[in-house]
């Protein structure tokens, strides 16, 4: 902001500064040598005219010292003025470069975000996929995505994992390969839903595969993008409570995988989950062993199998987790 900068107004006319005490000192001393040697001021035989002359030489002297002290001040006041106005000047100046740094600084922050918002649009950003089953058997998925970002390149590797973990402890002694499938983009703002947004497990492609179990609990799901990669954790769980039709559970947990600064991989970190309202908590766990290094939002976790001593998986620690939405 601009302060407004009084003016500093013209210097009155005044003798300059050392004038009159320079006429007082030449008076002091040129009048002693042109006036009698012998004269004395007070004596009462001196005629009476030089009584007003020594009068008027004081009164000249203290002209010239009221003209000394008044052009000092006037000076003094102007010079203050002055500065003021320098001040306020080089204020008004710096304030202005500040302000002109500061809305550089501004635009360059916001290019840089457009930027990286449009390099984000092109490569994900930190939107990450999942995988969604729409029935209880697990026979098809649906593609969805976390964050605004479209995601491109989707590589899906799908493992049954039904006879990893039970509620006595962790491990994964026994999988079955279901295969691979690659989605162009998962992009909810243009997608048009078919093929590429649902596809059937039994049409996943890959060398060894194997059907799916007659009744599946728990899926691994292998997943990366342009920007990134994750492993998803499917359970299911299907129970008839009294007096209603069969119930449909489910509980998805997702992780980024992790790499030291050598690029290699160690641990993963959970970054997202859903279950559903009333699916067990015990069911859980056998994601959580696979890793040395396990992290549970950023923060390390240190949990072994029952053989090693480990905890049931209703011991892990509770954190809140939303709701999956309906499939």
């Amino acid at each position: 902001m601009t302060i407004p900068c009084e003016a500093v107004p013209e210097l009155k006319w005044h003798l300059s500064v050392g004038i009159a005490i320079g006429i007082l000192g030449f008076l002091g001393v040129v009048v002693p040598l042109i006036r009698d040697k012998q004269w004395k001021r007070w004596e009462k035989d001196e005629k009476p005219w030089r009584r007003w002359e020594v009068a008027g030489w004081t009164a000249c002297c203290f002209v010239l010292l009221v003209f000394e002290l008044h052009s000092i001040g006037e000076q003094e006041e102007h010079q203050r003025l002055q500065q003021v106005n320098d001040a306020c000047v080089q204020q008004n100046r710096f304030d202005d470069t500040v302000g002109k740094l500061d809305t550089s600084i501004k635009q360059a922050q916001k290019a840089a975000e457009e930027s990286k918002e449009a390099v984000d649009t092109v490569t994900g950003g930190d939107t990450f996929p999942y995988m969604d089953f729409g029935d209880p058997s697990l026979q098809y998925a649906t593609s969805h995505k976390v964050g605004k970002f479209p995601l491109r390149n989707i590589h899906v590797e799908i493992t049954d994992s039904s006879e990893c973990g039970t509620d006595e402890g962790f491990g994964c002694k026994y999988t079955q390969y279901l295969g691979r499938k690659t989605i162009p983009e998962i992009n909810p703002g243009s997608f048009v839903r078919g093929a590429e947004g649902r596809f059937y497990i039994k049409d996943l492609e890959g060398d060894g595969k194997s059907p799916l179990s007659t009744h599946p609990t728990h899926l691994t799901i292998n997943l990366s993008a342009d920007n990134g990669e994750w492993i998803e954790y499917f359970w299911v769980y299907t129970h008839t409570p009294p007096f209603r039709m069969e119930q449909y559970d489910r509980a998805i947990r997702i992780y980024e995988l992790l790499y030291d600064s050598q690029g290699t991989r160690n641990g993963r970190n959970l970054i997202w989950e859903c279950q559903s309202k009333d699916f067990p908590k015990e069911s859980l766990g056998f994601d959580l062993v696979n890793d040395p290094n396990v992290r549970m939002y950023g923060v390390p976790i240190h949990i072994k199998s029952l053989e090693q001593g480990g905890f049931k998986a209703s011991v892990i620690p509770p954190t809140h987790v939303r709701l999956c939405n309906k499939p």
